[in-house]
């Protein structure tokens, strides 16, 4: 990606986090370059980033959950979003102990985690495998083989008619129907992380699975079923693929921001027609207001980091500075990603 006006705006305006992942993600400076060593140091400094070191225990572990709102996953995603590398200490610490410790997995996950691996709709095994690929272990058995597993739920959706088909009512809930696997956040975000995967064929599948999705969109709320027992599997921002950029709220732009980027990340956006409009829209918000997303939004989807919600890496978003800050900085991190300016 060359400099625009957007990247400009984030290089004199946002915090170093932000000025930090424009010049190594979107501008291709390296690492390592020395130019960076302040802003390095800067991140390090950052009262959040400092917070977060502070809780890792002596084993490498953020929290006492896996998963969750509070929990290892959570403290390991903020993180690396706010420039930490994966090679430094920390991180590379935090992925022993979850080498090291496969069993503490299971906190904050229990038996809704086993099922859902059962169910192919992305449990525990799935949320482990996006961790350690986030983190640069793609490489691993483990993660090879979740791949696999994303790439199946996708695949699940090309021959499925309308959702209402796949689904039977149980206890009152609609709950998919036995053996149908389908394609939660994890699905996604395991194969934006990855690289194995991306043959032409794969890519082909994934998009004409995007573009199944928008046709069937919007999705009712489900969940799986399995052995009497009823399990939310990970559907956050996973339900409407086809939305009019003008009609959404503030929780339907965080999901939009969120779900944009990580299917831009997996490549597949030439393949699909419908996301190409949709990326068109936001460069055209973005030509009109000389590089800057100018959105009143205000929501916990953006500020409160958990496994499922967090984008905001400025600290303040009282300040409409920093909240054009972060939202900027998603839709140049969507051009970048998607190929576009």
């Amino acid at each position: 990606m060359k400099p625009s006006p957007a990247s400009d705006f984030l290089l004199h305006s946002a915090c170093p986090s932000i000025q930090y992942r424009v010049l190594t993600e979107c501008l291709q400076i390296s690492p390592g370059d020395p130019s960076l060593s302040q802003l390095k140091t800067d991140i390090e400094e950052i009262s959040i980033v400092r917070g977060l070191l502070a809780q890792q225990a002596g084993d490498g572990w953020f929290a006492e959950d896996f998963h969750g709102a509070v929990s290892h996953e959570s403290c390991l995603r903020r993180l690396l979003e706010m420039g930490i590398s994966a090679q430094s200490r920390p991180i590379q610490a935090a992925v022993d102990a979850l080498l090291s410790f496969p069993e503490r997995c299971d906190r904050g996950m229990g038996k809704a985690g086993r099922l859902l691996d059962e169910l192919h709709l992305g449990g525990t095994r799935l949320i482990r495998a996006t961790v350690l690929a986030a983190a640069g272990h793609e490489d691993l058995a483990e993660v090879q083989e979740q791949v696999q597993e994303a790439l199946l739920g996708f695949a699940a959706v090309l021959n499925v008619p309308s959702f209402e088909e796949v689904c039977e009512i149980r206890q009152g809930q609609r709950v998919l129907r036995s053996g149908q696997a389908w394609p939660g956040l994890y699905h996604l975000r395991l194969l934006a992380f990855t690289q194995s995967w991306r043959s032409s064929e794969n890519q082909k599948l994934l998009a004409s699975s995007f573009e199944h999705l928008a046709r069937l969109s919007p999705l009712p709320d489900y969940n799986g079923y399995a052995h009497g027992q009823r399990v939310a599997p990970a559907s956050f921002c996973m339900h409407d693929f086809a939305p009019g950029l003008d009609t959404l709220n503030a929780a339907g732009w965080m999901q939009w921001l969120l779900r944009t980027e990580l299917i831009a990340r997996t490549g597949i956006l030439p393949f699909t027609p419908i996301y190409q409009r949709q990326v068109s829209q936001l460069q055209k918000m973005l030509a009109s207001s000389n590089g800057i997303l100018h959105l009143p939004l205000s929501h916990p989807y953006f500020t409160h980091w958990s496994a499922y919600t967090g984008l905001a890496l400025e600290a303040d978003w009282h300040s409409p500075l920093r909240r054009e800050c972060d939202l900027t900085f998603r839709a140049v991190l969507i051009n970048h990603y998607a190929g576009l300016q």
